[in-house]
């Protein structure tokens, strides 16, 4: 079991419930021939990011990497943030997917500039509980962002864990899945892994300029 949402965001989720449902995919007009087009897909974006005290020196410019990737959705599309703590999954805002409209980006950020100061890098890490929790709302396209997810110590055998449970869950799916690595030396191999496995892409953003 694990935290979908901690306390601090109760008020928070219940004023923002009632003003989000997901709206109506766009209809393609028949083209000259007579023949419709087929809609283009909506893109359900998740991005889980880690919030472990390694993080410490990454976590801003993890937190304008993830405004920057909403920035690319069109209201058509949906997203979800989720951070990942220890052993619990926090979710930006209301759960589920949101409506990428200009009013639910701005919400979201808004959240997170007001939360950011109870939710700060700290302990370990697992990504298990948001892994679960992002694949529940069927995301086409999953980022992660970390600035190293291969485990030492008590942690160490983590990689075989998470490509296995990863692969279980996107069996169905059939995510994209980036991973954004942040302010590392060297490239983590569990991420290279990861986005190789899901035809996605390795990125490895050694300053903020990048």
């Amino acid at each position: 079991m694990f935290t979908r949402i901690i306390p601090f965001t109760i008020a928070l989720f219940i004023s923002f419930t009632a003003n989000h449902t997901s709206g109506e995919a766009e209809k393609t007009p028949p083209s000259k021939l007579g023949v419709a087009k087929a809609p283009s897909a909506n893109k359900r974006l998740a991005i889980i990011i880690d919030a472990s005290g390694s993080m410490a020196e990454a976590w801003p410019f993890a937190l304008k990497h993830a405004a920057n990737q909403l920035k690319t959705l069109t209201p058509n599309d949906q997203f979800t943030i989720i951070f990942f703590q220890r052993d619990r999954a926090i979710e930006a805002g209301w759960m589920g997917m949101k409506n990428a409209t200009p009013r639910n980006l701005t919400e979201i950020q808004n959240w997170i500039d007001h939360t950011t100061g109870l939710i700060v890098p700290r302990g370990t890490s697992d990504p298990t509980p948001a892994l679960n929790a992002a694949f529940s709302q069927k995301p086409t396209h999953l980022a992660i962002l970390s600035n190293n997810l291969t485990g030492a110590g008590k942690f160490k055998n983590y990689p075989p864990h998470i490509i296995n449970h990863l692969s279980q869950l996107n069996q169905s799916a059939g995510a994209i899945v980036n991973a954004i690595q942040l302010l590392a030396p060297n490239p983590d191999p569990l991420m290279q892994t990861l986005a190789k496995q899901h035809r996605g892409q390795f990125n490895l953003l050694q300053s903020p300029s990048n």
